[in-house]
């Protein structure tokens, strides 16, 4: 090969290696957008059409930029460019897909913790309203629905809590029954023993927050214990 072809060679290996950089990083940031604007509404995952569009983007982004690195080294060894600078191009290329697909899944897993805020939060209300109920009634709702003046109220509303947000991610479970449910996506908390007698609660919280099958369990007791029976994040 002369000098020419050997350049020529070079210009055609630096293309493909900045395509799969291209690829790599524009795959990651448009990953991003959309799962930002999901946390932004504070959808979490409900909307899982929408996260699953954020995460086939990055995986098919990704699996390009392996390729066109793939690619890039071939040519390059074929057309007996240094060897040293080939791989040292490649070992790079691969550095910043690794970098890359690490960086989005930590921001999955994020996207995924911040909606287990919700299930705290409204826990910690639930035990607000349930110890004001105690203390004018002196006992805990026990049973998930209750007739009062001839109305039927479940056993957070005649506490006087109900969830702000008509699109919660969580499922709300007292006395062994789910109360409150997502319109889509909603779950019963399989683990979570739930019940009230005159002198103690356990109510429950629980969502599948990320695509796998796992769900994701909190309780809140007497006591103001807060627990994750599962972690959904974790898992």
């Amino acid at each position: 090969m002369n000098q020419q072809d050997q350049k020529n060679s070079k210009n055609f290996a630096w293309p493909l290696f900045l395509a799969s950089i291209a690829f790599s990083i524009g795959g990651l940031i448009a990953a991003l957008v959309i799962e930002s604007k999901e946390i932004r509404h504070q959808i979490c995952l409900n909307n899982m059409p929408v996260h699953a569009i954020a995460y086939y983007t990055q995986a098919l982004a990704q699996a390009t930029a392996v390729v066109f690195g793939i690619i890039s080294l071939i040519y390059a060894l074929t057309h007996r460019l240094k060897k040293i600078g080939s791989f040292f191009m490649f070992f790079m290329n691969m550095t910043i897909i690794f970098i890359a697909i690490t960086f989005q899944l930590n921001f999955f897993r994020f996207a995924a913790s911040s909606c287990q805020s919700e299930a705290k939060q409204n826990l910690a209300a639930i035990w607000t309203a349930y110890t004001s109920y105690y203390s004018d009634y002196n006992t805990f709702p026990a049973a998930p629905y209750i007739i009062k003046d001839g109305k039927t109220y479940n056993c957070f509303n005649i506490a006087d809590w109900e969830p702000m947000r008509k699109d919660t991610r969580y499922s709300y479970k007292c006395m062994g029954t789910v109360v409150y449910s997502p319109a889509k996506g909603g779950v019963d908390c399989e683990e979570a023993i739930t019940g009230a007698t005159q002198n103690d609660f356990t109510v429950a919280a629980c969502a599948n927050i990320d695509r796998d099958s796992t769900i994701d369990e909190w309780t809140i007791d007497t006591a103001k214990k807060l627990k994750n029976i599962v972690d959904d994040v974790k898992r």
